[in-house]
């Protein structure tokens, strides 16, 4: 997953490709068949939270002291603490749209990257989606359905 231009594009558990430090990826990001939420294998071993070691029924285990909660972390009882693709906006999301993220095209759209997706008539020029301009909500003027009118 690629957050933004200009920022490393980083591993995403649900993918179906075995990326950076995964052990697994079924897709279907459902702990207790194999593959962990986290992309771990489950191996069939006692579950200790807080151990560091990710075994059914754990959704992920970062160690006593790490499990605490934290964004994109896990919580005290070895569950995943809110992070992007969640499917709810919380932290410094202003959405989250997970699994059904879109690029561009809707002004209630989002990122894979939890940011809002661009549209005609958000302001900005996005010159990869063929937008010459863009003036906002203000749709008329030389700038129409946000490409540049040049008359006769």
């Amino acid at each position: 997953m690629c957050p933004a231009p200009g920022v490393p594009c980083r591993p995403y558990c649900g993918d179906s490709m075995l990326v950076g430090g995964e052990e697994c990826d079924d897709r279907n990001r459902v702990s207790g068949d194999g593959c962990s939420r986290s992309c771990r294998v489950e191996r069939p071993v006692d579950a200790v939270c807080g151990d560091g070691v990710v075994a059914v029924p754990e959704d992920c285990d970062d160690g006593s002291l790490a499990n605490d909660g934290h964004y994109g972390g896990c919580n005290a009882d070895c569950t995943y603490a809110a992070y992007c693709g969640d499917g709810v906006a919380n932290g410094d999301e202003p959405c989250d749209a997970w699994p059904n993220a879109t690029e561009y095209g809707s002004a209630d759209g989002c990122t894979e990257a939890c940011q809002p997706a661009g549209y005609c008539g958000d302001g900005s020029i996005d010159a990869l989606h063929g937008e010459s301009c863009d003036n906002g909500p203000e749709h008329g003027g030389p700038c129409n359905n946000c490409h540049l009118y040049v008359g006769p």
